[in-house]
């Protein structure tokens, strides 16, 4: 492991120990955050329209708040990008995610809180880094620069210019902190190019020739940058490019569509998938992986039973993809690890 590595490690230590103490005590954890989401929202608009101060327990919540869909969470959103404060979070909101979806308006938009930024994206980035170290000794993660396909930002139509709203990847480039530029590339500027196009030839050029060790993104869109890499360089496959290319981080969508291809351009040894929990070895057999897979479906199939029994009055719709899943990928000799959050779109009947 490189020196950066074991600094690191040793950093987040605690995260490892916060994972573990999480997984043993995840009931004692739920409540801890129920009860701190309440209290930080009691204050605000839709705290005191659905009686937070009352809400003692989960029985209480259900009889205070309704299923909201996104159709219906849209008019608080509208009052925050129109200036209004405090309505959904006891912070400020300058930031949106700015997303398409099935929803009745064209775009939606996701309020980015700073409390969202520190402790669910870049507090989320530090223990899933974390938790690959501590599986994968021998990584060399740190040995080379992250390429980041960002996206674009702008200011809100709806606001004076001190909203901003676009690609979450762009919300999050815009809010990390400077010491991150000396392990990414492309540079700040080039990546929240807003013409995509224009963006792909600068990281071609500022990149090609880099030591990059890992990626992160949107698979679909990765996939047009590295099949753009690989035109620029006249490589046959990205380990060409970047021999020490090690880590895939990815969500947004499922990523099996992809793999395929994926699989073509950045050749690997191994093509396995473990959750993150997992303390296996790279050598483990191929049948206790699928194993493995077996157990999280059954999961998946319960949990989404369990849902449907305990909840009245709703239906479960798929995201587009059957298994819309958060992963990262460990690309070279190295299984893959899979960090899965399946999505459920709830929607009142």
């Amino acid at each position: 492991m490189s020196l950066l590595n074991s600094i690191y490690l040793k950093l987040y230590s605690n995260f490892i120990k916060e994972i573990d103490t999480t997984r043993n005590n995840p009931y004692a954890y739920q409540e801890y955050w129920f009860k701190e989401l309440i209290r930080r929202g009691t204050n605000t608009a839709f705290g005191r329209e659905h009686n937070f101060a009352s809400i003692k327990n989960i029985d209480d919540f259900r009889r205070n708040v309704p299923i909201l869909d996104y159709n219906a969470t849209a008019p608080y959103i509208n009052r925050l990008r129109n200036g209004e404060d405090y309505v959904l979070w006891d912070q400020k909101v300058r930031w949106y995610a700015k997303s398409s979806g099935t929803s009745a308006d064209k775009s939606k938009y996701i309020p980015i809180t700073p409390d969202s930024l520190q402790i669910n994206h870049f507090g989320g980035f530090k223990r899933m880094i974390a938790s690959y170290l501590h599986n994968n000794p021998k990584s060399n993660l740190y040995g080379g620069k992250a390429l980041t396909l960002g996206g674009s930002v702008k200011p809100d139509i709806s606001s004076n210019g001190n909203i901003f709203s676009g690609d979450l990847s762009a919300v999050l480039l815009k809010n990390s902190p400077s010491v991150v530029e000396f392990f990414r590339t492309p540079s700040r500027k080039s990546a929240l190019v807003e013409d995509f196009n224009t963006k792909l030839d600068l990281i071609c050029k500022e990149c090609s020739k880099q030591n990059v060790t890992n990626f992160s993104g949107v698979p679909s869109w990765n996939l047009i940058l590295l099949k753009r890499i690989l035109e620029y360089t006249g490589k046959e496959n990205i380990c060409q490019v970047w021999p020490n290319m090690e880590l895939f981080m990815h969500g947004g969508i499922g990523f099996e569509p992809y793999r395929e291809v994926y699989n073509s351009i950045i050749p690997s040894e191994v093509d396995t998938t473990l959750t993150i929990n997992s303390r296996n070895e790279n050598n483990e057999k191929k049948e206790e992986l699928e194993e493995q897979q077996v157990l999280r479906d059954e999961y998946r199939k319960q949990f989404r039973e369990n849902l449907i029994n305990q909840v009245s009055n709703i239906r479960v719709v798929n995201n587009i993809e059957e298994n819309s899943i958060n992963e990262y990928n460990i690309i070279k000799k190295s299984p893959i690890y899979t960090i899965s959050s399946y999505l459920f779109w709830l929607s009142l009947k």
